[in-house]
This record gives C-alpha cells, sequence and structure tokens, in this order.
C-alpha cells in the first residue's frame, strides 16, 4: 500500500482499498478496528477501542474519504 499520495488510501494494498472506494461502511480499517475481521484486529493483540475512539475512526474515514476522491479526481484530470 502505498501511503505517499493520497490515492494510495482509497486504491489501498494486497487486502483491498483501505477506506472502503466510496463506502465508508465498506472501509477495510473500519472492519480491522471494530475486530469484524477474524484474522486482522486493531490495536494488535490488544484490547478492542472504545465505541468513543471507534466513533473518532469512523468520522475520520469518513471525511478523509471525501478529500481522497476529490484530491484523485482531481490529480487525474491535472494529469
Amino acid at each position: 500500500m502505498a501511503l505517499d499520495w493520497a490515492g494510495g488510501l482509497a486504491v489501498g494494498g494486497d487486502s483491498g482499498s483501505l477506506l472502503g472506494k466510496g463506502d465508508p461502511a465498506k472501509s477495510l480499517l473500519l472492519q480491522v478496528v471494530r475486530h469484524e475481521e477474524p484474522d486482522m484486529k486493531m490495536p494488535k493483540g490488544g484490547p478492542k477501542l472504545s465505541p468513543e475512539a471507534i466513533a473518532d475512526f469512523e468520522k475520520w474515514v469518513t471525511s478523509t474519504l471525501a478529500v481522497v476522491q476529490c484530491t484523485v479526481v482531481r490529480s487525474t484530470v491535472v494529469e
């Protein structure tokens, strides 16, 4: 996964998009933070985050997704 450009968050890595490709409900990051993925949990080896911390991640993913989509579209048009 390349995180040195905004689109890297949307494109993701071997496991897919970190942000959910336009749908926060499909965000791999949120699934991992919520412990919905049996093989991947965050924090690794630690207890599940509080509902408040998970809500913060949900807000971050939603707001970041909007910025990333605009940036990717803009950079595609500019290039």
